[in-house]
Order: C-alpha cells, then sequence, then structure tokens
C-alpha cells in the first residue's frame, strides 16, 4: 500500500498558509429523485463493481470484505458479499476475531 500521507501533509501547510480551500461536504447514501448528487461519494452508495471477478454491491462490502481476508476470516468472507445492504456487511466486519486496528489502519 502507497504512503499517500504527503497530501494530507501539503493540505495542513496550504491551510495554515493561509490558502482558502474548498471543502466538499457530503453526508447519506441514498440517490435523489432525480440526477446525481454529492451521495454517490459514501461508501454506502448502491453502485456495485467487479474486482479480479468478484462483485461488490458497495463500497463497504469491498472494505469489510478485505478486512475478513486480512485477518483470516474466511467464514465471514462470502456473507460479507453476500449481504443484502452495507450495514448488515458492517456489521459482518465487526465479529472478525483476531482484529487489530494498527493493522487494519495501515492495510486499508
Amino acid at each position: 500500500m502507497k504512503d499517500d500521507s504527503r497530501f494530507l501533509r501539503d493540505l495542513q501547510q496550504r491551510q495554515a498558509a493561509g490558502e482558502d480551500l474548498r471543502y466538499l461536504c457530503f453526508w447519506g447514501h441514498q440517490p435523489p429523485r432525480i440526477g446525481v448528487s454529492a451521495s454517490c461519494f459514501s461508501q454506502w452508495y448502491d453502485a456495485g463493481f467487479d474486482i479480479d471477478g468478484m462483485h461488490y454491491r458497495t463500497a463497504e462490502h469491498y472494505m469489510m470484505a478485505g478486512k475478513a481476508r486480512l485477518f483470516g476470516a474466511t467464514g465471514l468472507l462470502d456473507t460479507i458479499i453476500a449481504s443484502a445492504t452495507p450495514d448488515k456487511a458492517k456489521a459482518l466486519g465487526r465479529k472478525i476475531e483476531g482484529f487489530d486496528e494498527a493493522l487494519w489502519t495501515q492495510a486499508r
């Protein structure tokens, strides 16, 4: 995994220098009735995708599947991927045994 901390340091330096930074705030994961909104940036947004022949319903499913792989929770992996909703995938991800926050932070 590459170290992208230089981007954070750059932003911190720019802000400290007084630059007026622009932010895109978003919340929620439900699509609007018409068009696209910033909700599409949510990990819970329903926009499935495929990686290496595996289908993930949301980015949250992808993250929790990665967590299961990292900590050897093969029994939960398929259940996470098959979860109907991102909140169910997240709840299953919390059940992974042998979880190490430092390792997870480094890997994600």
